[in-house]
């Protein structure tokens, strides 16, 4: 190995650098043009005659791609109705909690130590779960979950008796069910802002 910073032998020296390159540039000018793939009779070059040849292993290399294609697709979607049926059970177990977390003197009109604009906020969450649980309606869900959005938003009687969290985040799980995934976004940010 040459020592760093010795000076090249004369066989590699650079072009222009003494009588060794110009030699050098001189013998590559001196060489023949590298000639062109001639095409055949029939216009086809070398590389489309070969690709004719040897036509059986392409057809095979594309049958196996396209093999390969629909099975990945076939897995993709198998994955993805998975994915949306556990989230679905997701969904459904955190709506139970909730509805398990919701104060029970509201419920039937009872309006309990709350007052005013919280016992209609209690009871719209409460018409909330329901219009989800017996109806599966979730427009109406989400009409009433924004309602209580709104009034927890100015009430500080609302705030202390619901949880901020369960209605966003109620809120957030709707908008996702219903394809909504911006105002999810939004919810489920206002659930994390408030938790920490």
């Amino acid at each position: 190995a040459r020592p760093v910073g010795a000076a090249a032998p004369a066989s590699v020296a650079l072009a222009g650098e003494g009588p060794a390159g110009a030699e050098l540039v001189c013998s590559v000018a001196a060489a023949p043009a590298v000639p062109e793939l001639a095409a055949s009779a029939d216009g086809t070059t070398p590389f489309v005659a070969f690709c004719r040849s040897n036509w059986p292993i392409f057809a095979v290399l594309q049958a196996l791609a396209f093999v390969g294609a629909i099975t990945s697709g076939v897995t993709s979607a198998r994955r993805g109705k998975e994915l949306k049926r556990l989230n679905t059970q997701l969904l459904q177990l955190k709506h139970a909690e909730r509805k398990e977390r919701l104060p029970r003197d509201t419920i039937k009109g009872m309006h309990g130590s709350a007052s005013g604009p919280a016992a209609e906020a209690l009871l719209a969450l409460h018409r909330a779960h329901e219009a989800y649980d017996e109806r599966q309606d979730i427009e109406g869900a989400l009409s009433a979950l924004e309602a209580v959005a709104a009034v927890i938003e100015v009430n500080e009687e609302a705030r202390e008796q619901i949880d901020p969290t369960e209605v966003y985040g109620f809120l957030g799980d709707l908008y996702t069910e219903s394809d909504d995934f911006d105002a999810a976004a939004r919810c489920y940010d206002k659930v994390i802002a408030l938790t920490v």
